[in-house]
């Protein structure tokens, strides 16, 4: 028994003692080197089994009413995109929603549709990149958002009010990204700059604008509706311009048109809704 329960055999010894006094009855008849239980030790013994076994079933029952009760719902979030708006819908949506239980995932753009294709998320919140992502998930139109880099207000940039790409390509990129889709991510904003910027790579949203803070150079600002509020003062916030055109990122919430059904849909447009 003291193996099994990974404490010395003087410890069991020492906790039957006190049971036994804490009953006022002996439990184990002990003599030299042997022992049996008494008639009373072995109708507790017998009775304790069965309310273990009680207890444990009870355990395993809560546990399937639970799983029942709360359905899990999964969100994949491009990181930076409107945290804290998200997070206000999500508390609003969970009020009326007491059976369901919301999960989110930040993570870059190929990484989060990965997941969505392999049925890991339910939907996803992210740009429109490739046309086949267009035909291959069902989405949601979300919001269009004019481009903008965040910079230093030490950087040479913070003096203007607009950032030309050609401006851009003499300064590094910021870019927060997993290591294994970084290459994506890179050629992603190639296409965006039409430039061959030098990139650095964070792997956190603190990270990345550490890099801003300290003027190692610009990051895409993903959303820019809560952007200013984690730059604060430290940073500033220029709109993108190519070609004297502003540029604007379309986002959607994505899903998976094999893995969804009817109720998730309605909890997608309801997430959707309360974000506007």
């Amino acid at each position: 028994a003291a193996e099994q329960c990974f404490i010395s055999q003087s410890a069991i010894s020492q906790q039957m003692k006190v049971l036994e006094d804490e009953l006022g009855s002996e439990l184990i008849k002990r003599s030299n080197r042997r022992f049996q239980l008494t008639d009373i030790g072995e109708y507790f013994y017998t009775r304790s089994k069965a309310i273990v076994q009680e207890t444990e079933d009870l355990k395993e029952e809560i546990r399937k009413m639970s799983t029942k009760q709360s359905k899990q719902f999964r969100i994949g979030c491009r990181s930076g995109y409107i945290v804290r708006r998200l997070c206000t819908a999500m508390n609003t949506f969970l009020d009326d929603h007491k059976d369901i239980s919301i999960e989110v995932v930040y993570g870059d753009h190929d990484e989060l549709m990965s997941m969505l294709h392999k049925g890991e998320l339910d939907m996803v919140f992210n740009d429109l990149r490739y046309e086949n992502e267009a035909s291959n998930f069902g989405n949601v139109f979300v919001e269009e958002v004019e481009g903008m880099v965040a910079v230093s207000v030490r950087s040479p940039l913070a003096k203007q009010e607009e950032a030309k790409v050609e401006d851009l390509a003499n300064y590094t990129c910021v870019l927060l990204s997993s290591e294994k889709h970084q290459e994506k991510e890179k050629n992603f904003f190639r296409m965006i700059f039409h430039t061959e910027n030098n990139f650095a790579l964070a792997r956190s949203l603190p990270a990345a604008l550490t890099m801003v803070i300290n003027n190692v150079g610009f990051m895409p600002v993903v959303s820019n509706f809560d952007a200013q509020e984690f730059l604060g003062k430290f940073a500033k916030l220029l709109p993108v311009k190519r070609a004297g055109e502003s540029l604007f990122i379309k986002y959607y919430a994505f899903y998976n048109k094999e893995h969804h059904s009817e109720e998730n849909m309605q909890i997608i447009n309801k997430v959707v809704e309360l974000l506007h």
